[in-house]
């Protein structure tokens, strides 16, 4: 529904501020080392032998020690390619150890970014049970001409997500009564950090006065904070300025009891009054 059909979108503004915002190694070859290990072979002469059993066996004793050093020579030729492997195995092992990769970081900053905190109105009203109703009245006087409102707000449900209530609206203007068809609103309750909820955290600000007030609302009296502030901006190109002053309770679903807006716009000044009229709780 779009209010701006019934009231001046400047008050608009202001009034949706109480009823909603308020409202992210190396190593060298193996068999070059084992070649450069492998002993040479040698003759080893028995001098104890006669210069005659040398000359006769001398021959055969060097061929048979040479061809048992090329035996040698041989295993380890072939020793040698099967240890160099399992030495390298070894050493690449001790050297080069299998790293495990660090653990990635959960965090996404764009949860971060996204943190949510307590919706105030949602707190406000789930307190109450369903069946809980406030009736609020917004007048506005815009050169001599009033507009009357009347807002009907019933709560249908309430869960830890969120809770949803239903918004009737009839208004009155130049004699003329209208009924806008019921519309359910949903209120969250989380919202992102950041979101402004108090009129201090409206861009656009300024405060000029916080206090406490105690209001008499039919039968009942209750304890409010009141905020006097000013808020400046455009609508549609046209700059204004509003003043307003509020009044909030914790014992009121929503929290408003009353705002006062007197908005100056194009030489234009509106005043605005919306005001609790009823509220029965479940």
């Amino acid at each position: 529904m779009n209010m701006k059909n019934h009231t001046t979108s400047p008050t608009l503004l202001v009034v949706s501020i109480s009823l909603g915002a308020l409202l992210t190694a190396c190593m060298k070859p193996q068999d070059q080392q084992s070649a450069e290990q492998t002993p040479q072979p040698q003759i080893t002469e028995d001098i104890s032998l006669s210069e005659e059993s040398q000359a006769t066996n001398t021959p055969t004793e060097n061929s048979t020690q040479t061809e048992e050093n090329a035996e040698q020579t041989e295993e380890t030729a072939e020793q040698t390619p099967e240890e160099a492997p399992s030495e390298t195995i070894s050493e690449d092992t001790q050297q080069t150890p299998e790293e495990t990769p660090p653990a990635e970081s959960t965090s996404d900053p764009e949860e971060s970014s996204a943190e949510t905190v307590d919706n105030p109105q949602y707190l406000s009203w789930a307190k109450f049970g369903v069946g809980t109703r406030i009736v609020l009245e917004n007048t506005t006087e815009t050169d001599g001409a009033t507009q009357k409102a009347t807002l009907t707000q019933t709560l249908t449900e309430v869960n830890p997500e969120s809770l949803t209530y239903q918004l009737n609206i009839n208004t009155t203007f130049n004699g003329q009564d209208m009924e806008m068809p019921g519309i359910e609103q949903t209120v969250p309750a989380k919202i992102p950090a950041g979101t402004p909820t108090r009129p201090a955290q409206v861009p656009g600000v300024k405060i000029i006065e916080e206090k406490k007030e105690s209001l008499t609302i039919g039968q009942k009296t209750y304890k409010t904070r009141v905020t006097k502030f000013e808020i400046q901006g455009s609508d549609e190109n046209n700059p204004f300025t509003s003043t307003a002053t509020l009044w909030e309770s914790d014992d009121v679903p929503g929290s408003t009891v009353r705002m006062e807006t007197v908005t100056n716009i194009g030489g234009m000044s509106t005043k605005t009054i919306l005001a609790l009229k009823q509220v029965d709780t479940k």
